[in-house]
């Protein structure tokens, strides 16, 4: 077949193997013509049909003409096939080679975009096609990256939102993949001791590891494929042992010699221990106390599949979160149930609590260790039918050291979701980072606060492709809408009310504890009203530091204090205000401010939450000098800029307007369902 416009156009050999799967793999073909024109390739199909009884070599050729075939016995399976393709395809020494499974529905421009990652068959990158789940945004096949562990190699999905990211990938899905003349000609064949799966993986790690072949994913998905499912496979629970065993061994499971194979190759030092793993895994039951449990659910199955959500205690800024998720993962065929605790005493005085009619409620207990309390949540038994469960990642928190181990032995899937690190090294322990490390290695999932935090997991040897970044955030709306509402004349009646004059007012919002460094923020206050003398402080909140602040109050006229506000009383409050002023810890409190229509001051301490992230020094906010005389002298020169002031404040409120409630609980919805989802590739 040629579609060639010109001497520069590129040929391309399409190598795929079939067997019994006619109207796939004729959809598949007939997705690719429309690719070859789009991308003005000039393409021959060579199709290895590996003793198919349904008529697929004779259709194949009614829809393709000049098509190479080559039939074989029924015996050679997806890489045995793809093999004999492959030798066929180099004889003619074509600018590419393309892999593609009989199942994948190309989109129009798929072959297009291949060509533009892979632009030079001299060159020794390799071009993988993003898959979609159909009917999802899930990605299905990708490239993929390789992350060892002292028990095995962990492999994650690069999805194409990574494609332009740091992370190289190591190897890739064989569904979709473009091999320039250079890699072909040097990596060469499939490893004839591979007869049906592993052979791609180990083409790609060949291909980077001993050929220095760079392997690129495509911007976006390129077309769709199915993944497969675990019903009737090894991995299928339901099947008696006998069954599985046996599948274990089949060609299309882990044939030992193949197995072995593989992981003397790519397993590393400790090779031996993820060699015997899947076969010692197999004889332990998925659920020793579920076996009338079928083994897939969610999407495109008939039974639900479970995740439980475990909190210490519940604040009321999560609520909107857990409402949220709940409904999206039920359009999944996922149950979402939330489990949580009470606050400590001293989360108790933040009176922030929130309350779900659906959460569960479970007595957490205290235990008192060297100085600090540990948290048992009895929770083990509840949680025993979950294929997931996501908890906060606290050295504290002592069940999930046992979540870690009990997964090992058919519990459910483990994912943690928080800071990653204590980034304040002074406040942390080395005992306890070295702990929570471990602990990142020994869960399916990480679900990081912000990018910053999803850096630092990844660089702690978590693959990409298990790292969901959250982009962390608080239900803003309600709170920007009363803002907004606030007329000219209501502000000023406001001010009136509270007693404040004409000058500039700085405003505080959040719970009143030592770490906020509240005395810090008086002592700037003073500072700043020696340079603008009608500068005045309001602080709003509640806590254990109160009274102390009502003590300086009573000195300080200037300084007032409200007690805690909500909605369109805190919205009244902020119309008056200038600026956010939160000299000590900073979280989530940044999009507070930007709902508020304020740039947030803070100062450069080791103790902020990973929030901190959000804020840009001299965009959306300033980050100042904890030195309280520099930072009063910051603050009121800002004050006393107009215009840099202002665009201070829109760019603090573009940031609330972007990291929303909704985008947060897609995003921990989605690594919910790709977690799930990595069960049933594994």
């Amino acid at each position: 077949m040629d579609n060639s416009t010109g001497p520069t156009v590129p040929t391309v050999a399409v190598v795929l193997a079939t067997h019994n799967r006619r109207s796939s793999t004729l959809r598949s073909l007939a997705s690719l013509l429309v690719a070859a024109d789009t991308a003005n390739a000039q393409i021959s199909v060579i199709h290895v049909d590996d003793g198919s009884s349904d008529g697929t070599a004779q259709e194949v050729l009614r829809l393709i003409p000049d098509a190479q075939q080559i039939l074989t016995d029924g015996n050679q399976y997806w890489a045995g096939a793809m093999r004999q393709g492959l030798a066929l395809a180099y004889q003619s020494n074509p600018d590419y080679v393309l892999w593609l499974n009989d199942d994948v529905l190309l989109y129009p421009d798929a072959l297009k975009e291949l060509l533009a990652v892979s632009n030079n068959p001299a060159a020794l990158t390799i071009a993988v096609g993003a898959l979609v789940e159909p009917g999802t945004d899930t990605c299905s096949y990708s490239a993929v990256t390789a992350q060892r562990t002292w028990r095995n190699t962990v492999f994650g999905l690069l999805t194409p939102d990574q494609a332009n990211s740091a992370t190289a990938a190591d190897t890739m899905n064989g569904n979709l993949v473009l091999l320039p003349r250079a890699v072909y000609q040097q990596v060469g064949n499939f490893d004839p001791v591979f007869q049906h799966g592993m052979a791609d993986y180990d083409y790609g790690l060949r291909a980077t590891q001993r050929f220095g072949c760079r392997i690129a994913v495509s911007s976006r998905f390129l077309g769709e494929c199915a993944r497969n499912r675990t019903e009737g496979t090894f991995r299928d629970r339901s099947l008696g042992l006998r069954e599985r065993w046996k599948l274990l061994l089949d060609p299309k499971g882990l044939p030992p010699k193949q197995w072995i194979h593989f992981q003397r190759c790519h397993g590393g030092p400790t090779w031996p221990i993820a060699a015997i793993s899947p076969y010692v895994q197999t004889l332990i039951p998925r659920r020793l106390n579920q076996t009338d449990r079928a083994p897939a659910h969610g999407v495109g199955s008939d039974k639900a599949a479970e995740v439980v959500i475990l909190y210490k205690s519940l604040p009321h800024y999560r609520v909107p979160l857990y409402e949220l998720m709940r409904e999206q993962l039920a359009q999944s065929n996922v149950t979402l149930r939330l489990i949580v605790g009470q606050p400590d005493a001293v989360e108790s005085t933040k009176n922030d609590t929130g309350e779900i009619s659906w959460a569960e409620q479970v007595q957490n207990r205290q235990l008192p260790a060297r100085g600090q309390s540990l948290i048992w949540q009895p929770v083990l038994r509840s949680v025993r039918h979950a294929d997931l469960v996501v908890v906060e990642q606290a050295s504290k928190l002592i069940v999930n050291n046992l979540f870690a181990v009990w997964r090992r032995f058919g519990g459910p899937q483990l994912a943690l979701w928080g800071h990653g690190i204590n980034r304040n090294t002074a406040a942390s322990s080395a005992a306890g980072e070295w702990w929570k490390k471990l602990m990142l290695r020994q869960s399916n999932w990480f679900f990081a606060y912000t990018s910053g935090v999803a850096e630092d997991v990844i660089s702690m040897g978590v693959p990409l492709g298990q790292v969901t970044d959250l982009h962390n955030a608080i239900d803003t709306r309600q709170l920007s809408g009363f803002r907004d509402a606030v007329s000219d004349e209501e502000s000023e009646q406001t001010r009136s009310e509270l007693g404040l004059g004409a000058g500039p007012v700085g405003l505080y919002v959040g719970s009143l504890y030592k770490e906020k460094a509240l005395p810090s923020l008086v002592q700037i206050g003073e500072q700043i009203r020696s340079i603008i003398p009608d500068f005045e402080l309001i602080i709003v909140g509640d806590g254990e530091e109160r009274p102390a602040l009502e003590a300086l109050a009573r000195s300080r006229p200037w300084l007032h204090l409200l007690g805690t506000l909500f909605a369109a009383e805190l919205a009244q409050v902020a119309s008056v205000a200038s600026l956010m002023m939160i000299p000590g810890w900073v979280g989530l409190v940044v999009l507070d401010a930007g709902a508020l229509r304020l740039p947030i001051i803070t100062s450069d301490r080791p103790d902020h939450s990973v929030e901190i992230d959000y804020v840009t020094d001299g965009v959306n906010g300033l980050v100042c000098p904890v030195d309280e005389t520099s930072a009063a002298a910051m603050i009121s020169e800002l004050l006393q800029d107009p215009d840099r002031l202002a665009r201070m404040t829109a760019a603090s409120r573009k940031l609330a307007d972007e990291t929303t409630i909704e985008n947060m609980a897609s995003r921990f919805t989605q690594g919910i369902l790709d977690c799930l989802a990595q069960e049933s590739r594994s």
